[in-house]
C-alpha cells in the first residue's frame, strides 16, 4: 500500500505542475498577443488608413480577453472550483469577439451565413446557461470577496 500512496502523490504532484506549466504558457501567450496588439498599433499609427487595421488591433484585443479566460479555468482548475461558469464566460467571450469582427465586406451570402451560425452559437451558449443556472442556483454566482482584514473590537 505504501507504493501506492507513494505513486499516487507523485502523479498529483505531476499533474499539479503540467496545470501550472499551462497556466504559466497562458500568460506568455497573453504578453505575446500583447506585444502583437503594441506592434501592429504603432504599424498603423494615428493615421487613418482604413477600418481592416484597426479590426487587427480589435481581434488582438479581443484574443487577449479570450487568453485571459481560458487563465481564469486554468486558475478554478488547479484550486479545484467549479469551472463550468467560467467556461461559459470564455465561451461567449470567444463568440463575441468573433461577432465583433465580422467582415461586413464579405459577400453577402457568406457574411449572412457567418451571421446566422454565430446567432446559433450564441443562443445555444445562452440556453445552456439558463438551463445550468436553472439546475443549479450556486451556478455563475460570483462569491463575495474575502477580506482578511483583522477584527475591530469597537
Amino acid at each position: 500500500m505504501e507504493f501506492k500512496e507513494r505513486a499516487t502523490q507523485w502523479l498529483q504532484r505531476a499533474v499539479t505542475g503540467i496545470e501550472w506549466v499551462v497556466a504559466a504558457s497562458l500568460v506568455v501567450l497573453a504578453a505575446l498577443a500583447m506585444w502583437g496588439i503594441v506592434v501592429e498599433f504603432f504599424s498603423v499609427g494615428f493615421a487613418p488608413h482604413g477600418l481592416n487595421e484597426y479590426t487587427v488591433i480589435i481581434d488582438g484585443t479581443l484574443l487577449v480577453f479570450v487568453i485571459a479566460e481560458l487563465f481564469k479555468i486554468a486558475l478554478a482548475y488547479i484550486s479545484h472550483e467549479g469551472v463550468i461558469p467560467t467556461v461559459m464566460e470564455a465561451a461567449l467571450v470567444a463568440v463575441a469577439r468573433k461577432v465583433v469582427i465580422l467582415d461586413a465586406h464579405a459577400p453577402a451570402s457568406d457574411l449572412l451565413t457567418r451571421a446566422g451560425a454565430l446567432g446559433l452559437l450564441l443562443l445555444a451558449i445562452a440556453l445552456s446557461w439558463y438551463l445550468l443556472s436553472r439546475a443549479n442556483s450556486e451556478f455563475g454566482r460570483v462569491p463575495p470577496l474575502e477580506r482578511n482584514d483583522p477584527p475591530t473590537d469597537i
